[in-house]
């Protein structure tokens, strides 16, 4: 799996905890190598396995 760098997105400013959480998340995805679906979850994780995102399906 392979998420390039250039991520689109808009650059509106929002609340600074919120734009740093933006910013770790963005930097994350590029690392992305595999993805896991266990049950309701799916892991984005690098090329070690270290999880780097997980999404809950509601």
């Amino acid at each position: 799996m392979t998420i390039g760098a250039e991520i689109a997105v808009t650059r509106m400013a929002g609340p600074e905890d919120l734009m740093a959480q933006e910013a770790a998340y963005l930097a994350a995805l590029p690392q992305t190598s595999t993805y896991e679906i266990d049950g309701d979850i799916l892991w984005l994780r690098d090329a070690s396995g270290a999880a780097l995102a997980q999404y809950m399906a509601e």
